[in-house]
């Protein structure tokens, strides 16, 4: 795989539901998810689903966490029970290339919000 990349910069497509996750416009060369090692998160719709990419924690985990153990409330329970945001990799591991913050917190706030209406 790294041998096809070469030289060239590519582009990470944000599109949800897409198939590509890296392109290059120019080149016209992209990369599917088929052909990435990792998983990425906005593109996926079933387990696992990486959430924090430097502690291998999923969204699966969080909600575990919030909804069946009943221990984690916020960002500091989830640290401390998940593990999420605590390797301090993720610039370099996730496919963005940053932390994963804004992701963790946005499935707390939404699995919470799901909490509520139980």
């Amino acid at each position: 795989m790294a041998d096809q990349v070469g030289e060239k910069d590519y582009f990470l497509c944000t599109t949800p539901n897409g198939e590509i996750v890296y392109y290059n416009n120019n080149t016209g060369k992209n990369f599917l998810k088929e052909n990435v090692k990792v998983r990425v998160w906005f593109k996926e719709t079933e387990d696992p689903i990486p959430v924090c990419y430097c502690a291998g924690v999923t969204e699966k985990q969080i909600r575990e966490e919030i909804l069946v153990k009943k221990r984690a409330k916020n960002l500091k329970d989830i640290q401390q029970y998940a593990g999420a945001m605590t390797g301090g990799h993720c610039k370099y591991t996730n496919p963005v290339g940053k932390c994963c913050g804004r992701v963790v917190n946005g499935v707390i706030k939404k699995t919470l919000e799901e909490l509520e209406k139980r």
